[in-house]
């Protein structure tokens, strides 16, 4: 589904949204849950676009909802992989690998769930810093936001005004809400981070989780950067691991 001129939302993957970027070659934000290769190759070539013409895969952070099928695109395309260095492994000879999260909640739950989907170990082609400037429709920013992970990044379109959030802002359908921080992370930490995004021009934002936002995102994102977490973080807790239950099972008895 085309939400902007050359700016896609590709339907019908598990897990978080995959969002594909179209100009003289393409890029595609996050890859979903491992199984979901053969449905964006499907979805590149249903627009009149070559595989062959995706050039970058950039993953917003290392959880398993986000780079679940980074392994099978790397093995069909000639595409890099990138992401940023505290999301990333890197060996002791300089080589850089994805590497799952397991920390936290959602790390316990993924460091069993590898058991039945075991994740593959992918090289990354690129790491990405704040502040650097990818060359895709006149200019991709990265955004470090450390938080949800040490790596998370948001990207901003800048021609454009479109917001990539990552997990860092999670749309709800009636409200915005916040993601579970990563453990040893405070809380001034991640609200320091979202204020990054405070005085950026958003015209749309595209969410991880939930619909994007299309024309005049700006106020809406503002009050909620500006506005306390509205449930107490016990509650999230509780929230999530139901959550993360359910997905399992859905994962292991698919």
């Amino acid at each position: 589904m085309e939400i902007i001129p050359q700016v896609h939302r590709i339907e019908r993957v598990r897990g978080a949204n995959v969002y594909l970027l179209v100009d003289d070659t393409l890029t595609l934000i996050d890859t979903g849950l491992p199984g979901n290769g053969k449905r964006i190759l499907a979805y590149i070539t249903r627009i009149g676009r070559a595989p062959a013409e995706l050039n970058r895969i950039i993953i917003t952070h290392n959880h398993i909802d986000h780079a679940g099928s980074v392994g099978e695109l790397s093995a069909q395309t000639a595409a890099k992989i990138m992401l940023h260095p505290a999301d990333a492994e890197i060996t002791r000879n300089g080589d850089v690998y994805l590497s799952p999260n397991l920390e936290g909640v959602q790390g316990w739950f993924l460091d069993r769930l590898m058991y039945f989907v075991p994740l593959p170990t992918v090289k990354v082609d690129q790491l990405l810093n704040d502040g650097e400037f990818l060359p895709c429709l006149g200019g991709l920013r990265i955004i470090h936001v450390p938080g949800h992970t040490p790596g998370s990044i948001c990207l901003f379109l800048v021609e454009k005004k479109v917001l990539f959030t990552g997990d860092v802002v999670i749309n709800n359908g009636s409200r915005l809400s916040r993601p579970l921080p990563y453990p040893g992370v405070s809380v001034r930490q991640s609200e320091n981070s979202l204020r990054k995004l405070i005085d950026l021009e958003v015209d749309t934002c595209c969410f991880s989780h939930g619909k994007p936002i299309v024309g005049n995102a700006s106020p809406k994102l503002h009050q909620f950067i500006t506005s306390p977490p509205s449930t107490p973080l016990w509650w999230r807790v509780t929230h999530n691991i139901h959550t993360l239950t359910l997905f399992a099972l859905r994962l292991i008895w698919r």
